[in-house]
């Protein structure tokens, strides 16, 4: 039996596990040694998967720093780094580029900087200039793709890479209610405003009060979207209402007359 086996038993390792620094350490032993199951995994490497003798102790310890990298190369994903550097380090993990590169675009690294909003780099996808380029924890690499080069994206990120999102609230949903056309519960989205939810529920029908849209709170306070754009922010637990018209009863008392007429042409036409 060898280290990975030994793990599958354990149910594998968790998704902030690392794979690249395992601690594997025989009896008798004051000090253990740090073994790659990447490396073996992808490259083959027999001598980062030992065999296990008795009382072999085996410790998976959080991973340190990763990266992701998206379109296409070869092994999409998030990567653990080891001595990995550069960003020409990181493509090698990745299996390096596939057919659909386009190489007149640059590539995209999306860098978030502690309190800053995010900031996007664009890196030329040429050698020299990916072995200068220095990549840092929570990177995300997007490689242009050669069918999207028309296309424009906001590079808004639901997750980071080694990192850990958590939404403190009972509720995760936000509900979407009245004059909509498929009303219902919805994942929260830290980026969607009232505009997205109501796009997700189908829109609103053509007895909404476009105008009189409210969101209420988990707490029970209420609001209006702000100036009928629908760009007010949304928190887990909300609720946003959508009240129809009302029809006035004098437009039932004005119908009356037509309506009685077409049922006694209905009459004359059954009954000559």
């Amino acid at each position: 039996m060898r280290v990975t086996d030994a793990l599958q038993l354990a149910g594998g390792i968790k998704p902030n596990g690392s794979e690249r620094f395992v601690e594997f350490r025989r009896a008798g032993q004051s000090k253990g040694q740090t073994i790659d199951l990447f490396a073996y995994k992808t490259l083959g490497q027999l001598s980062q998967n030992p065999y296990l003798q008795d009382n072999t102790s085996i410790f998976v310890p959080l991973k340190k720093r990763a990266v992701e990298v998206e379109g296409p190369v070869r092994r999409p994903g998030i990567f653990e780094l080891r001595g990995e550097q550069t960003l020409n380090d990181i493509l090698d993990l990745a299996g390096g580029f596939t057919v659909g590169l386009d190489q007149k675009t640059p590539l995209k690294v999306v860098r978030y900087r502690g309190y800053e909003d995010k900031e996007v780099i664009e890196v030329p996808a040429q050698v020299p200039e990916m072995r200068r380029f220095q990549v840092q924890d929570g990177d995300v690499v997007v490689v242009p793709h050669k069918f999207l080069t028309k296309h424009e994206f906001d590079y808004n990120l639901k997750k980071l890479p080694n990192d850990n999102i958590f939404y403190p609230a009972y509720e995760t949903r936000v509900f979407v209610i009245g004059a909509v056309r498929a009303p219902g519960a919805f994942d929260f989205n830290q980026y969607y405003n009232v505009r997205q939810y109501l796009t997700l529920a189908g829109g609103t029908t053509t007895m909404a009060k476009n105008g009189k849209i409210k969101v209420v709170t988990v707490d029970g306070k209420t609001y209006k979207a702000k100036d009928g754009n629908y760009a007010s922010e949304v928190n887990p637990g909300d609720t946003i209402v959508v009240p129809e018209k009302s029809i006035p009863t004098s437009f039932w008392i004005g119908l009356l007359p037509t309506i009685a007429s077409l049922g006694l042409s209905t009459v004359a036409i059954f009954h000559p």
